[in-house]
């Protein structure tokens, strides 16, 4: 248990820098899916928008773009998303069902928030 706690504290990035890209590198965050579909990019610790407007019925995917370092998007409380940590360069979808809003963060890192308005 040791060593996968070891793990698992190294995937919340503590004195890790995210690798750069060079200028005008930075790879395309829109999602290839169904008209009126959100991306949202997980780069730097944050959600890439923070704050997205759906209509119900429509999805979300999350990307990481943290090389080696792990994120979730968890709705605070209620429904919404619920994803388990994923890797840099793997996502999420969630759909929307029900019109409100939701806040939503990335369990294992303090400050990465996000709000999805469902309409």
């Amino acid at each position: 248990m040791t060593i996968a706690s070891a793990a698992l504290l190294a995937g919340c990035g503590q004195g890790e820098e995210p690798e750069a890209r060079p200028q005008g590198t930075a790879p395309d965050t829109k999602q290839q899916a169904g008209k009126g579909d959100v991306a949202v990019a997980m780069k730097d610790y944050e959600f890439i928008p923070a704050n997205v407007k759906v209509k119900a019925g429509e999805s979300i995917t999350w990307s990481n773009e943290d090389e080696g370092i792990q994120h979730n998007a968890v709705a605070r409380e209620g429904q919404g998303p619920k994803s388990e940590l994923f890797n840099g360069g793997e996502t999420y979808t969630w759909t929307a069902k029900d019109a409100g809003t939701i806040d939503y963060v990335c369990t294992i890192h303090p400050g990465m928030e996000g709000t999805i308005t469902v309409r």
